[in-house]
């Protein structure tokens, strides 16, 4: 049943890839991992809970000996932690692929995944594998042009959000009839800026939010997109961390919680919004303002005794919440705040180890 379940869920995944393609706030911050995090890692790694467990065999910087042992687990939630592991040796990799359908999938998706894998993985033919090739930034480039002459939409979707896929391959996505290729591609970092300028002026919203969120786009486009007709627009730029500032001391001053939403995932949020918000009612809000990069340590603090479990797993996701806080919160009672340490600092991108695995903890935890 949990293979049956995994496999539905890597479908599902990639068929709804765009829903993480705009979603506001992926910025990328890396951690300088310490002695005393890898400390809290190997303790986290003998954690009651095997959801704990996994989130540290997909952590980056999980001990190469962890790994090897983590790889021999008899849960396989635990195994697929090592399979996404973006430091895991082509050695484990390539033993993993050889288990089931799911550890390819997955595999198949990971930036370390071995040259030789994902020619083997082509000639499969399995769509779900081929989908998760499509978005790697491994991929060799010869085996993406084959796989864009597929011509299947979930394939396409994936190209398009690859961040390695040729600017000119990009262009001729970008033309798509499918809306979520065009999404994606809007949304890809590496596309060309005339070419987001004319998806900034795309018909399908889910287009023009691809724009807004992309981390590339340059500060005039959005703030041409700041006066879209859609609000959803308007919350996108917001978050995006080359909103001009004008623009965002502008937004700054909306009681509207989705806006306060919004405004608290970007980087560049203005420090005295951030205060503000850190005491706000809503729990969500508080969440996103205890998940932003560039939060003051007084207010780390502050946080990291709130109530809601949901806050302080956020701050335990913050690539950079204090080593000290982090080991803190190692000890928490709530299995998400233990689970968000063992994942702290993982890259956000199209497709996570971090989603994927909190996805299949939701699953579980309704059985």
């Amino acid at each position: 049943m949990k293979k049956h379940f995994i496999v539905w869920l890597f479908i599902l995944y990639f068929s709804c890839g765009l829903c993480s393609a705009v979603s506001p706030g992926n910025y990328y911050y890396k951690r300088k991992y310490t002695k005393e995090y890898i400390w809290t890692l190997e303790r986290l790694s003998r954690d009651k809970n095997v959801e704990v467990v996994s989130r540290v065999a997909q952590n980056p910087d999980c001990p190469k000996d962890l790994l090897l042992l983590f790889s021999e687990s008899t849960d396989n939630l635990v195994r697929l932690g090592v399979a996404l592991n973006t430091n895991a040796s082509k050695e484990l990799l390539h033993k993993l692929a050889l288990n089931a359908s799911y550890f390819s999938i997955a595999v198949a998706s990971n930036p370390n995944c071995p040259k030789e894998l994902f020619e083997e993985f082509h000639a499969t033919g399995s769509l779900d594998i081929l989908c998760a090739m499509a978005s790697n930034p491994a991929c060799p480039k010869e085996l993406l042009l084959s796989l864009y002459e597929n011509d299947n939409q979930k394939i396409s979707v994936g190209i398009a959000s690859n961040p390695d896929c040729p600017e000119k391959l990009l262009e001729l996505l970008s033309r798509s009839k499918a809306f979520n290729v065009r999404a994606a591609v809007a949304a890809n970092p590496s596309t060309d800026k005339g070419v987001l300028d004319k998806l900034s002026r795309d018909e399908n919203i889910k287009v023009r939010l691809g724009v807004a969120s992309n981390t590339s786009c340059p500060e005039k486009l959005l703030q041409k997109l700041s006066g879209d007709k859609s609000i959803e627009i308007h919350h996108t730029v917001a978050s995006n961390i080359n909103c001009p500032k004008k623009i965002l001391d502008k937004f700054a001053c909306y009681e509207d919680v989705n806006m306060q939403l919004s405004i608290t995932r970007n980087p560049n949020c203005p420090d005295a919004v951030l205060e503000r918000l850190s005491v706000s009612g809503n729990s969500a809000v508080r969440c996103s303002v205890g998940a932003n990069p560039n939060l003051h340590k007084n207010i780390m603090d502050a946080l990291s005794k709130d109530k809601d479990f949901k806050v302080r797993a956020a701050l335990a996701g913050n690539p950079n919440c204090p080593e000290y806080l982090l080991e803190e919160l190692s000890g928490d009672e709530a299995m998400e705040v233990r689970a968000a340490v063992a994942s702290n600092g993982i890259q956000l991108k199209n497709f996570t180890a971090k989603e994927l695995i909190e996805s299949v903890l939701i699953k579980k935890s309704d059985k």
